[in-house]
């Protein structure tokens, strides 16, 4: 009996810690036809899915960081959740309603499942960002960026096709980067981790970037 009560309190914490963790993947376009029309029209897209029963109710808050020579020059939240309140008028009257769009970004409200989707498209010095949640208006942005950027995933997945998360705690989930130049004139992608976010310029020599950094809570 001691020996089972001593087996039970080393799980315990195991489990609770577990049970904090949400599975999430990435989702980008595997139609053909789709990869061909995106590349001739300058389009990047890229989407985090979660079908996690455990997420239900929790915000989805996303942070984006610009990062010029190795420092932070913009730090940006891309949903504000502050309480606003915005008057209406209607004929005579006056409505007032409060918004906190923290709340937008719950899942599971209405849907089986939150899907975020990244798009970009390329204009002549810049590249236009939309930032897609199932249940609030897009967000736009502009970000200085040459064809040379793509959007990099900075979380491994699994051999079961996904990742876990630890609610509460903030992760490096996307990059908008160019590709790391060898000495050789070879470039590539692949050095781009989420392990070295901060230090790109220093290890890379990868002048201008951008992260985005995901929150659930």
């Amino acid at each position: 009996m001691k020996n089972t009560l001593h087996i039970l309190l080393i799980l315990i914490p195991f489990i609770s810690f577990t049970q904090n963790k949400i599975k999430l993947k990435y989702e980008s376009t595997n139609d053909r036809q789709t990869r061909v029309y995106n590349k001739l029209n300058n389009v990047l897209t890229l989407s985090i899915v979660c079908k996690d029963a455990l997420a239900k109710g929790k915000k989805f808050l996303i942070r984006k960081e610009e990062i010029v020579k190795g420092e932070i020059i913009s730090n940006d939240n891309l949903v504000s959740c502050e309480n606003k309140t915005y008057s209406i008028i209607r004929e005579k009257d006056t409505l007032k309603y409060k918004v906190n769009l923290c709340d937008r970004t719950k899942i599971f409200e209405k849907e089986d499942k939150q899907k975020i989707i990244f798009g970009g498209k390329f204009l002549k010095d810049s590249l236009k960002i939309l930032v897609d949640y199932p249940s609030m208006m897009t967000l736009e942005g502009k970000l200085k960026a040459d064809h040379s950027f793509i959007f990099k995933p900075l979380q491994t997945e699994n051999d079961k096709g996904y990742f876990k998360l630890e609610l509460g705690k903030e992760y490096p989930i996307l990059a908008i980067t160019p590709p790391v130049k060898a000495k050789n004139g070879f470039s590539s992608y692949c050095l781009v981790n989420s392990q070295k976010t901060k230090n790109f310029y220093k290890e890379y020599n990868i002048e201008r970037y951008y992260v985005y950094y995901l929150k659930i809570k």
